[in-house]
């Protein structure tokens, strides 16, 4: 199991991110229908079935991984610490922050009875996302393996959570914390957006 478990990369969180991403789809699908009216093309379709299969595959899949990391990083301690000093792999430690945000958004039936509840959830969320981030964003100014001047788009990763967390917030009604959010995400994709249309050596990426 240690030598499996070694070959499993943070990376891996991307399977609950793209089913998470289908359900976000499919769940605007449902509140369209609930709002607007049914799409032609999509009337018959189970769309409320759908959303909830996916949301339910999202989950199942970010605990399997979760606990699978969890036990690579008991028995193999070293490679995670290689990730995390990775350039590009510590961008995939964003992954999971982004899936638990939309899964909030897209829940077939309201998770908690409290707003005041998912509030503290979203501000427990945001603010392990944010530690992350700083430690990141400090190597992009500061730093010399991870500085902007070596961007690759694995560095929007940690902007799409801002985005994503900007969202949730204002949907719980924090305007504060989704404007905080939003203009965090803005300046860093500028700056990313910036730093990748000016770096010339593109194998770089990959070193």
């Amino acid at each position: 199991m240690g030598f499996e478990l070694h070959r499993l990369p943070a990376s891996a969180f991307g399977i609950s991110l793209g089913t998470a991403g289908q359900a976000g789809l499919w769940s605007a699908l449902k509140l369209h229908n609930e709002t607007t009216g049914p799409l032609s093309f999509l009337s018959n379709a189970p769309i409320h079935g759908l959303s909830t299969a996916f949301w339910i595959l999202t989950l199942g899949a970010l605990c399997l991984t979760t606990l699978s990391y969890v036990l690579k990083a008991v028995l193999r301690w070293r490679s995670v610490v290689w990730e995390f000093r990775s350039s590009i792999h510590i961008n995939f430690f964003f992954m999971p922050f982004l899936v638990l945000l939309v899964l909030g958004v897209t829940a077939p039936v309201p998770p908690f009875p409290s707003a005041k509840f998912s509030l503290v959830l979203l501000y427990v969320v945001v603010a392990l996302m944010l530690a992350l981030e700083i430690y990141v964003y400090t190597e992009w100014m500061y730093g010399v393996s991870r500085s902007l001047a070596w961007a690759n788009p694995t560095y929007q990763l940690s902007i799409v959570g801002n985005i994503i967390g900007a969202g949730v917030a204002a949907q719980l009604g924090d305007s504060t914390l989704a404007m905080f959010l939003f203009s965090i995400g803005m300046l860093y994709l500028l700056l990313t957006l910036t730093a990748l249309h000016t770096v010339r050596d593109s194998r770089s990426w990959l070193g």
